[in-house]
């Protein structure tokens, strides 16, 4: 059940959906390998469990919004900037491109609201993203990208 829940939602995020506030419920229902201290057992896949943790935060902090508790949302959105951040020190080590694409595309959807943008730009993440993408014939992620340009960039 929980596999099927974190597909059904990832799929959300590779079409371009939006996070809706019923969203926090897979943030409940991650299993526990996905925690801090399973990081040196699942180093493969642990950089994706970080993006998808973060995804969740992130509807948690939209629905703390939507009732009008900010506090709640800026740590909300502080633990997602966290993850992203262990994922990329994770991705960056060792021969993960792949992830680093699926990064610069995930901190690109999450946050080009933000102001100020926790990391360079929207725009360097997707540019970057589409160089990683194409030097690694990675082209599955093509219409998430295409998806992510037009929403964020017009």
């Amino acid at each position: 059940m929980r596999r099927l829940i974190l597909k059904l939602g990832s799929r959300r995020l590779q079409t371009g959906g939006e996070i809706r506030a019923s969203s926090p419920r897979l943030l409940r229902s991650l299993p526990p390998p996905w925690t801090a201290s399973a990081a040196p057992a699942r180093k493969t896949t642990y950089p994706g469990g970080l993006l998808t943790r973060a995804w969740c935060v992130v509807a948690s902090a939209t629905t703390h919004r939507l009732l009008n508790q900010q506090k709640q949302a800026v740590d909300c959105e502080t633990s997602a900037q966290r993850d992203l951040d262990e994922a990329w020190e994770i991705a960056e080590r060792g021969p993960m491109k792949l992830f680093l694409a699926d990064l610069h595309l995930h901190r690109a959807r999450l946050f080009f609201r933000e102001k100020p943008y926790p990391w360079e730009s929207p725009q360097a993440d997707l540019a970057a993203a589409g160089k990683l993408i194409h030097d690694c014939g990675y082209h599955r992620r093509d219409p998430e990208l295409a998806a992510a340009k037009l929403a964020i960039l017009s």
